[in-house]
């Protein structure tokens, strides 16, 4: 599956040169109420298939989880991703695949230690009903094979926080059907306390800060390629973008991506 991601011309570049995305808070992203309306459908299904939990969930704790986030699109040549996110059609719109993106990001040896693969690729719901049926799919499923979840950490049952965790990731795929043009698809890590104090992670910067345009920003890094194999397979010019193909594709071939397709958007406006 080809998945698409929208940038500017100054971020093409740098994504080109450094081989990374960059994947941001959910909380900054451009729906004020990321992960939140998803937690309020959660907490309204999970004690019709768990009622033994009522009253043992802080939904104030798993709020104040949070995942770190890049967002991708279905559609790579629609006009209000262009005027959104390429700084009005005069960037790319880059597409993957994303079999060879998530290939790229699984887990490593890192000294004789197993780094565990912690990211997600899933598509965005914007339909309540279908979401609603994915929640309580999981919930009746997770109780077939675990039981009722505690702290308790003997075999098959799970910790209660592990569980809950496991919701708030559920969460981050849904959004509000305004959104629904940008057939998002979202790649997710979990970031927390552990992760970021973890000396292997912190030897290795997958995590860090930068300066957004709502302040400080969370942020870990998406390999784009790994052990001379990419996943950029398609690059669109925006309908403003005034660059020369064979241009781009010397740049590519310099930085080491190669039999990418390149082409104009479709669209033009003024």
């Amino acid at each position: 599956m080809i998945i698409y991601h929208y940038c500017s011309l100054n971020s093409f570049i740098n994504i080109t040169k450094s081989k990374m995305l960059w994947m941001s808070s959910l909380r900054h992203m451009n729906d004020p109420f990321e992960t939140k309306i998803g937690l309020d459908i959660i907490s309204e299904l999970l004690y019709d298939v768990f009622p033994e939990l009522r009253n043992r969930i802080d939904w104030d704790r798993i709020n104040n989880e949070y995942f770190l986030g890049c967002s991708f699109s279905l559609n790579g040549d629609v006009l209000s991703q262009w005027r959104a996110y390429t700084d009005n059609g005069n960037g790319f719109s880059l597409g993957f695949n994303s079999e060879k993106l998530s290939n790229c990001n699984k887990e490593d040896d890192y000294k004789g230690l197993k780094i565990p693969n912690r990211h997600s690729l899933d598509k965005i719901f914007y339909n309540k009903d279908d979401f609603c049926s994915h929640v309580n799919n999981y919930l009746t499923d997770y109780r077939a094979e675990y039981g009722i979840p505690s702290e308790e950490t003997s075999y098959p049952k799970k910790k209660l926080s592990k569980f809950l965790h496991s919701l708030f990731r559920l969460s981050c795929f849904y959004k509000d059907s305004f959104y629904a043009e940008e057939k998002e698809i979202r790649y997710i890590v979990p970031s927390s306390r552990k992760l970021i104090i973890n000396p292997i992670m912190k030897e290795d910067k997958e995590f860090d800060f930068r300066a957004s345009d709502i302040g400080l920003t969370p942020y870990s890094k998406l390999k784009i390629a790994k052990n001379e194999i990419h996943a950029i397979e398609e690059i669109v010019l925006g309908p403003k973008n005034e660059s020369i193909i064979q241009d781009i594709e010397l740049f590519m071939n310099i930085n080491g991506f190669h039999n990418i397709q390149i082409y104009k958007s479709k669209g033009n406006y003024r």
